[in-house]
C-alpha cells in the first residue's frame, strides 16, 4: 500500500489485519509529513577519465520546493589547496580541469534566499593516462655506412621524455648510440644485427618501451 500525503502535518493511520480464525487486530500508526526540502543533484560530464580531464558540473536538475528561490551554488572540486577560501556563490553549470590522477570528492551546496543550505556529494576518479611506445623505421635492412631514420610519432600518450638506444646484438652491453629527439637518424658503420629501443616516460610516472631489429649488411 502506497499513500501520498500532499500537505504537511501529522496523520494517524490504522493497520487492520484478520487471521485465519477470524480474529482481527488493529495497530495505530502515526505519520509525520514534513514540508518538502531541496534535493541537490550533481551531474558530471564525463563522470571519469584520464588526466588531464575536463569535467562539466551541472546542478540544474536540483529540486527546489515551491515558493523557494535559489541564491546560488557553491562548488568544491576536491583538489583545492588546504586553507583555501570558501568559493563564492556561482551558477548551476561550471567547468573544471583535473590535471593530476586521483580520487576526488565533489561537494555541492545549494543556497536558498531564505539562508538555508542543502548539500550533496559525489566521487570522481581520474586515472593515469596510458602511454604506448611505437617505432617506425625507414628500412629494416641497410648496408654498412648507411643511415636509418626512426620515428616515434605513432606513440600515444603525453610523453615527458624520449630515449633512443642502439645496441649490436653481439655486444648488448655496449651502447652504440642514443638520442632524446622524437626523430632519430643513425648511421650503422658495422655489419651485424642491431636492436633499436625507444623508451618513453610521462609526467605521471608511466613508462613504456618498444624495440625494433635492424639488419646491417657488409655490401
Amino acid at each position: 500500500l502506497i499513500g501520498v500525503f500532499r500537505k504537511e502535518g501529522t496523520y494517524s493511520v490504522t493497520l487492520m489485519a484478520q487471521g485465519a480464525e477470524g480474529k482481527s487486530m488493529r495497530m495505530p500508526i502515526t505519520i509525520e509529513a514534513k514540508p518538502p526540502s531541496a534535493e541537490p543533484v550533481i551531474v558530471l560530464t564525463p563522470d571519469g577519465g584520464t588526466a588531464p580531464l575536463d569535467v562539466t558540473f551541472d546542478a540544474s536538475q536540483t529540486f527546489i520546493p515551491p515558493g523557494q528561490t535559489v541564491a546560488g551554488f557553491k562548488w568544491f572540486f576536491g583538489d583545492e589547496n588546504q586553507g583555501s577560501r570558501t568559493p563564492e556563490l556561482g551558477v548551476a553549470r561550471v567547468e573544471h580541469t583535473y590535471r593530476t590522477p586521483g580520487e576526488y570528492l565533489i561537494k555541492l551546496f545549494v543556497v536558498l534566499t531564505s539562508g538555508k543550505e542543502f548539500s550533496t556529494q559525489r566521487t570522481l576518479v581520474v586515472r593515469k593516462p596510458s602511454l604506448n611506445a611505437c617505432v617506425t623505421a625507414s628500412r629494416l635492412t641497410v648496408a654498412a655506412g648507411k643511415a636509418v631514420q626512426f620515428e616515434s610519432s605513432c606513440s600515444t600518450g603525453e610523453t615527458f621524455s624520449i630515449l633512443w638506444d642502439v645496441r649490436l646484438d653481439e655486444r648488448p652491453e655496449v651502447v652504440q648510440g642514443q638520442s632524446e629527439d622524437p626523430t632519430y637518424i643513425y648511421v650503422f658503420d658495422e655489419a651485424g644485427d642491431y636492436t633499436v629501443t625507444l623508451q618513453l616516460k610521462d609526467a605521471f610516472g608511466n613508462q613504456d618501451s618498444k624495440s625494433i631489429s635492424i639488419s646491417v649488411t657488409s655490401e
